[in-house]
């Protein structure tokens, strides 16, 4: 529950509430651990009641903590607003009013809540007042046309884009060493390595779950990039030039995207365009190479310690 009313009681509530900014993260930071379940604050005022800047941080703390979707009155009409600035979509639902009057719309809603699937459908109901009667409706906005809104909770939605591939160890190993000769004469910059907890660099950098999944299944892979970086064949820059590679694409993207997600496959786009014509293996085997450097590159170099 959020309380909305800290600073709430004048005639110009709207766009200018506050927050309690250290409670409201003291209580909402322990919703960090909840990530299987279905999380949603209640309060009276909408999000935009308040003042841009804590509309931001209640925005990104609800990102952040595993909040699913918000509650609210105070508008007296029914309808629904979209969050798409913290890149998980985040929706706030209001209820009408219980007051016939000639602003107010008399309504109500009813949610379904399927805990199995993770969906959401609301439905809403108006009062008919010269028929006296109830009928399906009465929120604001085309996605409530019918009277019911359907939601797949953002959080729950399954990414089946990565396939697991069984790669030949031997033949990564020959890709590891022409790559190492493709690009040993690139002009590269000192390798900042500075491992990290690469799971918090993912959930930092707002990845999906599927990036949990894709890197559990290519690091098993590491060990053939350690050792081949241990050699005594390769020079010290030679050593450097792919994580270099992989920090300097970085660099060009982080700012370019909002998630994770989307820049560890720029990464792999930009390094398949530039090298692909170099190896003979098929399109589906090298992106798969590239994005275990990727990943790798990830785990032992100072990126992704960024927050988006």
């Amino acid at each position: 529950m959020l309380n909305t009313a800290f600073t709430a009681g004048t005639d110009s509530d709207e766009g200018n509430l506050n927050i309690h900014r250290e409670e409201f993260y003291k209580a909402i930071s322990e919703l960090k651990s909840q990530e299987n379940c279905i999380n949603i604050v209640l309060g009276h005022h909408s999000i935009k009641c308040f003042k841009s800047r804590d509309q931001k941080i209640i925005q990104n703390n609800f990102d952040d903590y595993n909040i699913d979707f918000y509650l609210c009155g105070h508008i007296h009409k029914g309808g629904y607003d979209y969050d798409l600035n913290t890149g998980r979509l985040i929706p706030a639902y209001s209820c009408g009013s219980c007051m016939v009057d000639g602003y107010a719309t008399v309504t109500f809603v009813i949610g379904d809540l399927d805990l199995g699937a993770k969906k959401v459908t609301l439905t809403y109901y108006k009062w008919l007042l010269e028929e006296e009667c109830w009928t399906v409706g009465g929120a604001d906005g085309r996605k409530a046309i019918s009277g019911t809104i359907n939601l797949i909770l953002e959080r729950f939605k399954n990414d089946d884009s990565f396939v697991d591939v069984d790669i030949n160890e031997d033949e990564f190993r020959r890709f590891m060493m022409e790559f190492h000769e493709k690009v040993a004469k690139t002009s590269i910059e000192d390798a900042n390595i500075d491992p990290r907890d690469v799971f918090d660099k993912f959930h930092n950098m707002k990845c999906n779950k599927s990036v949990d999944k894709q890197y559990n299944s290519l690091c098993r892979y590491f060990p053939i990039i350690d050792e081949i970086m241990e050699s005594s064949l390769l020079t010290q820059i030679e050593k450097e030039s792919i994580p270099n590679i992989v920090i300097s694409e970085y660099n060009k993207l982080i700012d370019n995207f909002t998630n994770g997600n989307e820049i560890i496959e720029g990464i792999v786009e930009n390094m398949f365009k530039e090298y692909s014509t170099s190896f003979k293996y098929s399109n589906t085997i090298l992106k798969t190479y590239f994005k275990i450097l990727v990943y790798w590159s990830i785990y032992v170099c100072d990126i992704f310690n960024d927050k988006k």
